[in-house]
Order: structure tokens, then sequence, then C-alpha cells
């Protein structure tokens, strides 16, 4: 790092970082040296702080890097101030960038900051850490290529020392063995091998570079392939051999992941029981899981791929039990919205419309109300979408819409009575599916409320977003206490979803309100929603 005192944020050092923070999850890396590099970089940035954008992801990378040395070393402390240091530069870089010109990517320090409030690593965490680490190599080494005028830094520093003419046995002594990652033991009486040692702490950069440099030139899409490669199949066999059934202890792994906003790590679990020999049910579910995972990561066509996978193999398959019909029903539905945000509605509405006739002409139709309830409300969603670019079937669209909202209601009318006092309403919204069924009759209102409007049905419209109004404002019996002390309402809920529901009252309560055109009252109840 000595050499890089007039930039301490030159890439090679978050080269070395990257290669060290990989290594870690198979070798011991001494603390010293990760110290070191603490220090040195803490230095750097209060004295010589990165301004530029390329600079920043680079200075990004290395904390990233220093906050997975340190999580590896049992330092979660440090581990976490780094991963928060190396995110802030991240949201510093200016959104015009077109942040494919920059080195590296926010997707590992993304990863790492899902990880941390876990404490520690699952073995699908280190598969993604890793795979994105080695996502981040390769990204460098293509960047490298197209801005030649850093050859100048290496040329310059290549002036220090003159080691950087053994690279090809530098190179044997760092890529992979065919028995695994391994580095090769050195021998003093090896004349590829002497000095070895003197050179890495001369010249810490240059062995790695020439590493990567002479595996590029060679074509091998980059040694990093095999490592990567190495580390899936040491994985798989893991799996292959463990005792208990490790299909469903990786989907157990994903869902927990999923509940903590893991995304990544359920992701990296999914991918690797995809690998592994299944039943068309698990397999199913594990499409199912990693195309929501994609949908909640905003990454819409990946989801909408891994969604119609599974929707495919379900039509080949007799749906007979419950079970079956629900876990179906629910891959639809993530189909049909990953559909439409991909801005394909008309192909959304014709799902749609063969999922809604699936689930209302099969056996068990009365046990899963509540996906019936959600298939009639993205059909009449999708309906008022098309009637927006239709001519001459606008309204005929919007009537379907209405149609569908009203057989939406009639049904959440046997699972959400009014008539129950508030408290009874409030206590049964901290489960999951009452809930559900609750936010699903809202949104209905709404929609229906909206399609009514463009109907040039305004009483119609008006009285549904009336009696809307009179019992969203009459469920709770401390509105004042609540927008007064939020914490004092999880701690008496009890359930960490209920604070979300209370917020999402809010955010009803306001879009009814601008609604029905009462723009300054609005306002209070949205600016509690947030």
């Amino acid at each position: 790092m000595g050499l890089h005192l007039s930039n301490p944020f030159h890439e090679n050092i978050s080269l070395i970082l990257m290669i060290l923070a990989f290594y870690s999850f198979q070798y011991r890396v001494g603390i010293g040296i990760v110290e070191r590099a603490h220090e040195f970089l803490l230095s750097a940035q209060k004295d010589k702080a990165p301004t530029n954008n390329t600079a920043k992801t680079v200075a990004a990378t290395c904390f990233t890097c220093l906050g997975i040395l340190f999580h590896t070393l049992g330092d979660l402390e440090k581990a976490e101030t780094l991963i928060v240091m190396a995110s802030q530069l991240f949201t510093e870089i200016q959104e015009s960038v077109e942040r494919e010109k920059l080195p590296f990517k926010t997707i590992t320090c993304d990863i790492m900051k899902e990880i941390l409030p876990s404490k520690k690593f699952l073995p699908s965490d280190k598969y993604s850490i890793m795979k994105e680490v080695l996502a981040d190599w390769n990204r460098f080494l293509e960047h490298q290529k197209h801005h030649k005028e850093r050859q100048d830094t290496l040329a310059e520093d290549s002036k220090t020392s003159e080691n950087c003419s053994n690279g090809r046995q530098n190179v044997e002594l760092l890529i992979p063995t065919s028995d695994g990652v391994k580095p090769r033991e050195i021998d003093s009486s090896d004349p590829k091998t002497v000095g070895f040692q003197r050179k890495q702490i001369i010249q810490p950069g240059s062995t790695y570079l020439d590493a990567l440099e002479y595996n590029r030139k060679k074509g091998n899409v980059h040694q990093a392939v095999k490592i990567y490669t190495s580390l899936q199949a040491h994985e798989l066999s893991f799996y292959e051999s463990c005792p208990c059934d490790s299909v469903e202890k990786l989907i157990s792994d994903a869902i927990r992941a999923k509940e903590d906003n893991r995304l990544s790590s359920g992701i990296g679990s999914l991918d690797l029981a995809l690998q592994l020999p299944s039943n068309w049910r698990e397999k199913t579910k594990t499409l199912k899981l990693r195309g929501e995972c994609y949908l909640s990561r905003g990454d819409f066509r990946t989801a909408t791929i891994n969604f119609n996978e599974a929707a495919c193999i379900y039509s080949r398959e007799t749906v007979e039990t419950r079970d079956d019909l629900c876990e179906y029903s629910e891959v639809l539905i993530g189909l049909i919205k990953s559909e439409t945000l991909c801005q394909n509605v008309a192909g959304a509405w014709l799902k749609c419309r063969e999922a809604i006739k699936l689930v209302s002409n099969h056996e068990h139709r009365e046990s899963i109300h509540l996906q019936e309830i959600e298939l009639l409300y993205l059909g009449a969603k999708c309906q008022d979408i098309l009637s927006e670019s239709a001519e001459e079937s606008k309204d005929d669209k919007l009537a379907q819409a209405c149609s569908l909202c009203q057989q939406a209601l009639l049904i959440l009318s046997l699972d959400v009575d009014q008539t129950r006092n508030s408290s009874e309403l409030m206590e049964e919204l901290g489960t999951s599916e009452p809930g559900k069924c609750f936010a699903l009759k809202c949104e209905v209102q709404l929609l229906l409320a909206v399609v009514f409007l463009k109907l040039r049905k305004k009483e119609e419209a008006e009285r549904i977003l009336k009696e809307t109004q009179e019992f969203l404002m009459n469920i709770p019996d401390a509105f004042e206490s609540l927008s007064a002390n939020w914490q004092n309402l999880q701690m008496v809920a009890g359930k960490p979803e209920f604070l979300s529901i209370y917020r999402r009252l809010f955010s009803w309560i306001g879009r009814v309100l601008v609604m029905r055109d009462k723009i300054k009252r609005s306002i209070t109840w949205l600016s509690e929603s947030l």
C-alpha cells in the first residue's frame, strides 16, 4: 500500500482486498494484515477522501471487502461500521452517472447489509458473497481493458522493483490447483519461489496483477471461473452428502432470508436447490420463491421467467389438493404481477382470466378465498389499465373491471366483517391472513371508486369513498397516541407487522381524502403514513 500513498484508493488496492475477502472464507487471514489495511484506508478517507465517482466506487469496494474480512474474523462492530461507510459512498455517486462505466457495483455491499443483522454467515451467504466478489473481480478486468491510461500507473509501480519479471512463476503460486483452491507450498530451495515472500512485501499488488493479466492474455475468462466452479461443486457436494432433505433445508433457509429481507442470500440458497434432485412440488416451490425474491428486488423480467417456469410445471400436473391449488394460484399471482410490471398488461390479463377460471371451478375454491380475491383484484387492475389505451371498447373494459371488483367484495364480505368493534378488528389485523384480506378490501374499494369515476358514476364513487373513509377512521381507538408515539404502539401490539398495518391505514385514509378532493386534510394523513 505504501506504493500508492499519493493515490490511496488505487484500484490495485481494492483488487488485493477482494482477493483477501474471497480467500477468507477458506483460509484464515491474519488479523495484522487486515488491521493495517484498515488503518491505512481510514487515514486515507480522512486526509485524501475520494472526490470523483470512480474513486468513490473503489473506496466503497475497499470498505466492503474490509467489512467482509472483519466479519469472518468475528469483529462485527467494525464490519458494520465499514459496510455503512461503503454504502454511504455508493449513495453519494450521482444518479446521472452511467454505472456500467464504473469499475465496481453495489451488489456485494447490499448483500452484506442484508447479512449483518443475523450476526453470522450461512452457507448460502458465503456462496452469494464469493460469487459477487468474483463478479467484481471480472468487472475490474473489463474496466481495466477499456481504460488504458491505468497502465501508466502500473508502469510506474514496476520501476520500484524488478520482481514483475517473475510474473509467470508468481502466477503458478496463486492459481487454483486441481485439488481445489490452495496456495502452493513455498520451497526455499526452488529457484521459482526464492524471495517470493520478499516480493510480496516490496510490491504487494504486482503478483496479483501479474496473475490477472497473465490469465486475461491467455484467454482463460480469468482463473476466477475455476474458483467459482470449484466452490459450486464443493457446495453441491456438501448438500448432496447431507443426511437431511437438502432441498427442503435450502428452501427453509431461503424463506427465512426472504422474511429478513436478505434477498440475495435467499436466491443463493434457491440456486443451489435447483441443482439438486427434487420432486415437482419442491421444484415449483423453489421457482416460486425465487420469483418472489426477484420481484422484491425489482428484477421483474427474471421474476417472470421463474414464475412462468413454475406455472408450466403445474400445467402438466394434476392439481387435486387444497395445498397444490393454493401454491399454483400464488405462482399465477406472481406471474401476473411480474408481467404487469414488465408492461405486458395484455398478457397478464390473459393469464389472470385463466387463473380465475381455474380457481372458481375447483372443488377446493372455498378454502382459498384470499388467492381468489387477489386474482379478481389483479384482473380488475389489468382491465382498468387496458381501458386507457382502448377507444371503442373503453367502457366495456371498465365495466368488466367494475364487475371483477364487485365479485371480490362479495367474497371479502365473508372474511372481513365490518360490524365487529374496533378493538376486535385491531387484534385480528395483527395476524397475517386477516391483515391481507383487509388490505385487499381497501385496495379493491379504492379501485372500484376509480372505475366508477371513469364511468362517470360519481354518486356511486362518492358513496364508496365516504363509507370507506368513515370505516377506516373508526378502526383505531387511539389515533392521536399513535401519531405521538410509534414505538409504544409497536410494544403494545407485540407484532412487527402491526405497525405496518397502521401506516397503511393512514395511507388509505389519505388516498380516500385525495379522491374526495379534500387535499389539505389528506396531507396530514399521508405524512403520518411515511
